[in-house]
C-alpha cells in the first residue's frame, strides 16, 4: 500500500520509512507541508502518517489541506507526535488517530497494520457491495425486460390471432414462427430465474408465494414446495419491529420498489442478514399483479464489518475497548448524564511494577499479566460501566450513575486495589502488582472529554506520588500544582539548554587528621528572576521527563572541569557525582564518562560515581557489568543512602564498589537513638569485613562526629564542616580546609576505645 510519511527530520524519515518498507508498503517521504501536498496529489496515497510539529506549519494544517484536495480527500491521516497535548487538534483537523513517537516500533507497526487492513477491507467491501448491487440491478432489468417482452408479445399475438380468421395460410405460418420465438424468450427467462445466484421470490398481490428459484432454497433452506403458498412474513427473524415493515411496504406501494438490509430466519432457525430489493409488477390497468423480491446473503459482509469494528474499537490483547471506543462511550455518557442530570466517574489506573515484570520475565509474561488485570477489572464493575485499555499498562473505567455521594466510587476503587494486590500466577511464578488510581467526577471536575480525562490523569499521578497502591479524587489544588509543574518543566528544559544551572560542592573530610579528600557535586538552580528552586522539586521532574540525562551530563562535565582546575592548583581531590537510574542503566554510560573526562583532561582516579542500592537492584547483571566497566577506568564507585533500600548482603558482595555512604537519616538521631547507633555500628562493621570505605552523610554536631570516630568511620560530610559551596567559595575553602578539619577533631573528647 502507498503510505505518505511526512517528517522534517531525515533520521526519522529513514527509520520509519524502512520500518514501513520492510512491511511491504510503498513509502513516499516528504519533509515539508508543501512537498507533502505535491506528492499526495501525484501519488494519491490511501494513508498518510504526519509529524505534528514541522518548521513551516503543523500536522493539523497539513491534514486539513489534504482533506480539502479532491485528489486526497479520501486519504486517512495518522498523526505522529512526541507531544501528548495535540490529540484534540489532530482529531479536529480530521486525523483518525495519533501515534506517539515514544511508542515501541512494534506498537507503531501494529497501529499502521490495523489502519491499512481497515482501508483494504473497506475497499474490498465497497467493491463487493457495488458488484452485488450491479448483479441485482442486472437481474432485475433482465426480469423486467423478459416480462415486458412477454407481455408485449402476448398482446401482439392476441391481435394477430384476431386477424388470422381473414389471413392466409402464410400468415398462420408466420404466427407459428413468432410463437416459437416467444417460447424461446420464455425459456431464456426461465434459465435466468433458475440459475442466477440471487434468490428470487414471486408473490401474488396478497403476498402468497407463487414461485421461488433454486437460489432461494440454497440460502433459506426451504424447498420450492415448502415455500409455495407461504407468506414471506413467515420467515421473519424477529429483529425488526412493526414500524420497520410498515415503512418498507409504504415505500413499495408508493414508489413501486424498496431496497435495504433485512434479517430473516433460515429453516434451521439461524437468522441471517440479506440485501433485499422488492419491486411491484403492474398490469396494463396499473393494478398490482405480482411482487418480485430479489435478495442475496450478506453474512460474510457482516462478519467482515464486525472484524473491522473489533480492530478499530477493541484492544487486541485484552479485548477491552480501546482509546477510540473509550472516547466514544465517554462522549455518550456526557450526553446521558446531562439528559438525566446524573453524575458519573472516570478512573485512570496505572499498574505498579509492570515494567519490572516485563523486564524480568519478558513481554509475553507482561501481556499475560495485562490479560489477568483486564479480567479482574471487569469483575469489579457493573455491566453498565466501561473498562478500557488505553495502551501499555494504563487502564480506564467509566462508572455510571454514581449518585450524589462518591462512596460508591471509592468502594469500587478499593475493590480494584484489593483485587490487583492479590498474587497472579504467570509462567510458574507468583507475581504481585498493585495500582494507582486517579478519579475525576462529572460535572464537578469537568464537563468535556479533555478536561475530565486530564484531571483523572493528574489525580492518578498524585496517587503515585503518595506511595502507590492508593486512589485519589481530583481537586482543583492538584490542577494548580500540575500547571505549576508543567511551567517548571518548561523552565528547567530551557535552563539546562542555556546552562543556567550551577554546581555546588560539599566537602568530604578524612576522619583521622581532618584532611579534605574530596567533595560531592550537587546541582543548584536559581531562575533568572531570582527564585531558588530546591533539588527536591526539579530533580524528580528531570527524572520523569527524560531531562535527567542532559542535566547529569552538565553536572559531570562541570564537576570534572572544576576538579581538574583544583588539581592543577595542587589539590588532588576526588569529585563525586550522583547518577539517576536512567543514567546508570544506559549501556553507553562508560563511553559518556570517558568523553567527559577526556574533555576535562581529568584522570579517572579523581572521579567518583554515587548510585543507590535500589538502582543496582533493577537489573543486577547489567549493574555489575557497568560497575566493572567504570572500575576498570580507576573511577571510584560509592553506594549512596546505604540501609534505606534492599540492604541485601548477598547482593552487596556481587557489586564491585569501593565505598558505602551511611544515609543522613541514621546519622541525625544516632547519638540519642539506640537503634540508629546500632545501624551505624553494623554498617561500619560490615564495611570493614568487606574492605569497603564508609562515608557518613549529614554530620552536623560534634556528638555525631565522636560517635562515628569511635566506630571507625573513614570519611565525613555535613554542615559541621561546610554547607554546599559554589565554585568560588569552595576555592577559598581549600585554603584552610585541612586546618578546619583538624580543629573539629581536636575539640572532641578522647575516644572511648583509647587506652
Amino acid at each position: 500500500m502507498k503510505i505518505l510519511f511526512v517528517d522534517d527530520m531525515t533520521t526519522v524519515q529513514m527509520l520509519y520509512g524502512q520500518l514501513l518498507y520492510d512491511q511491504g508498503h510503498q513509502v513516499i517521504l516528504a519533509s515539508s507541508l508543501t512537498e507533502a501536498l505535491t506528492l499526495a496529489r501525484e501519488h494519491r496515497p490511501p494513508l498518510a502518517i504526519v509529524d505534528f510539529h514541522m518548521p513551516e506549519g503543523n500536522g493539523a494544517e497539513l491534514t486539513r489541506a489534504l482533506l480539502a484536495q479532491p485528489e486526497t480527500a479520501n486519504t486517512l491521516v495518522l498523526m505522529h507526535s512526541q507531544a501528548r497535548d495535540v490529540v484534540k487538534q489532530s482529531l479536529e483537523a480530521g486525523a483518525i488517530d495519533l501515534i506517539y513517537k515514544d511508542d515501541p516500533h512494534e506498537v507503531f507497526l501494529m497501529r499502521v497494520a490495523a489502519v491499512t487492513h481497515f482501508i483494504q477491507t473497506q475497499a474490498e467491501q465497497q467493491r463487493r457491495e457495488a458488484a452485488a448491487r450491479k448483479r441485482e440491478m442486472e437481474a432485475l432489468e433482465r426480469a423486467r425486460a423478459v416480462e415486458e417482452r412477454a407481455r408485449v408479445e402476448l398482446e401482439e399475438r392476441v391481435a394477430e390471432r384476431t386477424a388470422e380468421l381473414t389471413q392466409s395460410n402464410r400468415q398462420l405460418t408466420e404466427e407459428i414462427e413468432k410463437r416459437a420465438h416467444a417460447e424461446t424468450n420464455l425459456r431464456l427467462a426461465h434459465m435466468v430465474f433458475q440459475n442466477t445466484a440471487e434468490a428470487i421470490i414471486l408473490t401474488d398481490p396478497t403476498g402468497a408465494i407463487i414461485d421461488v428459484n433454486p437460489a432461494f432454497s440454497a440460502i433459506s433452506g426451504y424447498t420450492r414446495e415448502e415455500a409455495i403458498g407461504a407468506n414471506p412474513r413467515d420467515f421473519k427473524s424477529g429483529r425488526h419491529d412493526d414500524n420497520f415493515y410498515a415503512k418498507m411496504w409504504n415505500s413499495v406501494l408508493s414508489k413501486g420498489h424498496w431496497q435495504g438490509e433485512v434479517w430473516d430466519r433460515r429453516k434451521n432457525g439461524e437468522i441471517y442478514p440479506k440485501r433485499l430489493t422488492i419491486n411491484v409488477v403492474r398490469d396494463a390497468s396499473n393494478r398490482i399483479e405480482h411482487f418480485v423480491g430479489i435478495f442475496s446473503d450478506i453474512s460474510e459482509d457482516k462478519a467482515t464489518e464486525m472484524k473491522l469494528e473489533q480492530l478499530a474499537y477493541y484492544d487486541p490483547l485484552t479485548q477491552l475497548p480501546n482509546r477510540m471506543l473509550f472516547r466514544d462511550r465517554l462522549e455518550h455518557e456526557f450526553y446521558s448524564a446531562r439528559r438525566h442530570k446524573s453524575r458519573f466517574a472516570v478512573c485512570f489506573i496505572d499498574l505498579d511494577r509492570f515494567k519490572q515484570v516485563n523486564d524480568t520475565l519478558g513481554h509475553s509474561a507482561g501481556d499475560e499479566l495485562l490479560q489477568h488485570v483486564a479480567q479482574r477489572l471487569e469483575g469489579c464493575v457493573r455491566a453498565t460501566d466501561t473498562v478500557a485499555r488505553l495502551g501499555g499498562d494504563e487502564f480506564t473505567m467509566i462508572l455510571t450513575e454514581v449518585g450524589v455521594s462518591s462512596d460508591s466510587v471509592a468502594h469500587v476503587a478499593e475493590k480494584v486495589l484489593i483485587e490487583l494486590q492479590k498474587p497472579m500466577h504467570i509462567k510458574g511464578q507468583e507475581i504481585f502488582v498493585g495500582a494507582s488510581i486517579g478519579i475525576s467526577l462529572f460535572p464537578e471536575n469537568g464537563e468535556d472529554f479533555d478536561t475530565l480525562t486530564k484531571n483523572a490523569d493528574v489525580a492518578m499521578y498524585q496517587a503515585k506520588a503518595r506511595g502507590r497502591g492508593n486512589f485519589v479524587f481530583f481537586s482543583e489544588d492538584m490542577n494548580t500544582r500540575a500547571r505549576e509543574r508543567l511551567m517548571l518543566e518548561s523552565k528547567l528544559k530551557k535552563a539546562i539548554e542555556n546552562e543556567e544551572l550551577s554546581v555546588f560542592y560539599q566537602p568530604k573530610m578524612e576522619m583521622y587528621g581532618g584532611r579534605l579528600v574530596g567533595m560531592e557535586a550537587l546541582a543548584r538552580w536559581v531562575t533568572r528572576d531570582g527564585e531558588e528552586i530546591p533539588p527536591t522539586r526539579f530533580i524528580p521532574i528531570a527524572e520523569e521527563t527524560g531531562l535527567v540525562g542532559p542535566l547529569g551530563d552538565f553536572v559531570m562535565r562541570r564537576a570534572a572541569r572544576d576538579c581538574k582546575r583544583w588539581l592543577d592548583m595542587g589539590h588532588p581531590l576526588r569529585v563525586a557525582v550522583n547518577l539517576s537510574a536512567r543514567e546508570f542503566l544506559d549501556p553507553l554510560l562508560p563511553e559518556r564518562v570517558d568523553a567527559i573526562l577526556a574533555e576535562a583532561q581529568l584522570p579517572g582516579e579523581h572521579f567518583e560515581i554515587e548510585i543507590t542500592e535500589s538502582m543496582m537492584m533493577q537489573d543486577v547483571e547489567q549493574a555489575v557489568h557497568v560497575l566493572q566497566e567504570l572500575r576498570a577506568r580507576n573511577i571510584t564507585i560509592a553506594m549512596d543512602d546505604f540501609g534505606t533500600g534492599y540492604s541485601s548482603l548477598s547482593y552487596l558482595k556481587q557489586f564491585p564498589i569501593h565505598t558505602l555512604k551511611i544515609d543522613r537519616a541514621f546519622v541525625k538521631e544516632a547519638p540519642d537513638d539506640p537503634n540508629d547507633v546500632a545501624i551505624v555500628a553494623a554498617v561500619l562493621s560490615v564495611a570493614r569485613a568487606m574492605d569497603l570505605k564508609v562515608v557518613a552523610e549529614g554530620v552536623e554536631e560534634s556528638r555525631q562526629l565522636a560517635l562515628l570516630r569511635d566506630h571507625g568511620c573513614d570519611e565525613l560530610q555535613g554542615y559541621l564542616y561546610a554547607k554546599p559551596l559554589n565554585t568560588d567559595d569552595f576555592t577559598q575553602f581549600l585554603l584552610h580546609a585541612n586546618a578546619h578539619g583538624a580543629r573539629q577533631l581536636q575539640n572532641l573528647p578522647a575516644s572511648r576505645f583509647s587506652a
